[in-house]
């Protein structure tokens, strides 16, 4: 090979590299400049798309390099035997110590716990057939997918050298796998790395050399439609070209306006280069309670939109923008209902009245949302589950002004997806849980964020109307048992237990303790500022107006 080229070829390789890692980097905050926004979403999420296309693309060039000329079928032959040595070992290898040491680490006590792999489970479930299937199909190491698939284009080289022999052969598969990806986003990283490989082969064994300075305008067409084509996958209304259309009368960055959202449908619905495979929509119906939830509902929705057949949205006749907003989208179904005094009740009737077709239902706030790592997640964990399991547990990620809460309260687990006509909620407000009228309820490391936008002065007052039931629940010294046939989770339990012995604390004292409890005992001083008045506001100042409202109701008892 040409030493020039040699070098080119190197470079190419660390700017596709710097590529990569920028589509795997997310570092635009919620409360980020908007210019910062948009070169997350646009360069970060569509331009450096031909990062690792561009591989497959000099994968396929070197291979069918100076087949034309001499040797054809046998030295195709004689490369393959080359890369069992280059790509078959080191897949192997790589993969069986990637599943070994996560092992090794989760046998350490201190370390285990800390791990989120169920490799330790799979060796201890699995036969030596799927153990095997598992580490090198799925494969363990799942970064190593695209290894995985180059190996299979190498195997399947030889008819890919006699597809090359008709050149309108070529361009037929060139243009149905432009179609199948491009416009319909079928088969995911995978199948843009099979076209960009037999673009690479074609372009080589046609005499194309690109090595040469003369020939390098030989490749600017092909390349110029293949960064077009990069611009559409892996959904319409996430393509360059429709961000563009549909900005074109507004501001610039005008989509970018409603910051919150943004973000998350990038990384949630786009680009996820260390999976195979684009999300696809599972057997799931969300239920959204609103109330003029203008500024959280496009966030929850899109989040959503990846993995819910049907979105559920259930209003109490909403005066702001919120009903638009839903009718912007194709699987969103509004219903309008009045509110009737709890949200409990409100649930429950959506469960009577949603024409509800799914297996499982997923219950989430208007301003809550999945974290981007556990939309990924719900599909395995949904797929794996027994018939026993009709309840899954998520955790709570905690934000108050922006900023997320890591300290003071402890990991908080709630019930919020179960199997269509298996659970209901529990009619005692404000401490309504989710029941489980039978089967198991299994704990995930699902994690899904309450992020709620408005300003304190709205937290404040929200928090005086919910001081009022707050103090009837803590007056209430009866607390009914579930029937046998009804379960709650464990955390559940856990917090009504904690509850009741927080009851028998003095009143005044016990808001006090509290507070010192979350903020040095816990360690919430770590949280910062946000984390001082989140444990200030919601530990001790809005359980002392609860305590008084507890004693001025005391005293009139008198």
């Amino acid at each position: 090979m040409n030493p020039e080229f040699s070098k080119k070829l190197k470079i190419l390789s660390f700017i596709s590299i710097i590529g990569v890692l920028v589509a795997h980097s997310y570092f635009v905050e919620n409360n980020a400049w908007e210019i910062n926004a948009f070169i997350q979403d646009w360069i970060g999420c569509q331009i450096v798309r031909f990062c690792i296309p561009l591989f497959f693309f000099i994968s396929g060039y070197l291979f069918f390099r100076e087949t034309k000329d001499g040797g054809g079928i046998q030295k195709i032959l004689r490369k393959m035997r080359t890369r069992a040595h280059s790509l078959i070992l080191p897949y192997l290898l790589w993969n069986l110590l990637f599943f070994l040491s996560i092992i090794f680490l989760q046998l350490i006590p201190d370390i285990g716990s800390k791990i989120n792999s169920d490799f330790l489970t799979l060796l201890q479930t699995k036969s030596i057939p799927e153990l095997f299937l598992f580490i090198f199909w799925e494969p363990a190491a799942f970064h190593l997918w695209f290894l995985q698939y180059l190996i299979l284009f190498v195997l399947f080289c030889p008819i890919f050298y006699v597809l090359f022999h008709s050149k309108w052969a070529t361009v037929v598969i060139f243009l149905i796998l432009c179609v199948t990806i491009g416009i319909y986003g079928w088969g995911g990283e995978n199948m843009q790395g099979l076209l960009a490989f037999l673009m690479g082969g074609f372009i080589s064994y046609n005499g194309i050399n690109i090595e040469r300075q003369q020939n390098k305008n030989a490749i600017l067409i092909p390349a110029g439609l293949y960064l077009i084509w990069c611009a559409l996958p892996p959904t319409p209304e996430t393509s360059l070209f429709v961000w563009l259309l549909h900005n074109a009368s507004h501001h610039p960055l005008g989509k970018y306006r409603h910051r919150p959202h943004i973000t998350e449908k990038y990384r949630n619905r786009i680009f996820y280069f260390n999976r195979r495979e684009t999300l696809k929509l599972m057997n799931i119906s969300a239920i959204i309670l609103t109330y003029n939830e203008e500024i959280h509902i496009r966030r929850c929705i899109e989040n959503l939109l990846s993995v819910a057949e049907k979105i559920f949205v259930i209003d109490c006749f909403s005066t702001d923008a919120t009903i638009n907003i839903c009718k912007e989208y194709k699987q969103v179904h509004v219903i309008q209902h009045e509110w009737p005094g709890n949200q409990a009740e409100q649930f429950n009737w959506a469960l009577n009245n949603c024409p509800v077709k799914t297996e499982w239902i997923l219950r989430l706030d208007a301003d809550e949302y999945l974290m981007p790592e556990s939309l990924q997640k719900l599909k395995k964990i949904t797929a794996d589950l027994t018939p026993e399991v009709n309840a899954l547990s998520f955790i709570l990620v905690r934000y108050f002004l922006g900023k997320r809460i890591k300290h003071g309260t402890g990991t908080i687990r709630l019930v919020r997806m179960f199997r269509t006509g298996k659970a209901r909620y529990e009619n005692r407000p404000p401490d309504e849980h989710m029941l489980v009228q039978e089967g198991i309820i299994t704990d995930t490391d699902i994690e899904f964020a309450a992020n709620n936008l408005n300003n304190l002065e709205w937290w404040i007052t929200k928090h005086l109307n919910y001081a009022k039931r707050e103090a009837r629940i803590l007056l209430d010294q009866e607390h009914r048992e579930c029937s046998p046939n009804q379960e709650l989770s464990r955390h559940s339990r856990n917090k009504r237990r904690q509850k009741n012995i927080y009851a028998r604390i003095p009143l005044f004292w016990r808001s006090f303790f509290y507070f010192c409890y979350r903020y040095f005992l816990r360690l919430g001083f770590l949280d910062g500022k946000e984390g001082f008045l989140w444990h200030f506001l919601q530990g001790w100042w809005y359980r002392t107006i609860v305590d008084e409202k507890i004693y001025s109701f005391l005293k009139k008892q008198k």
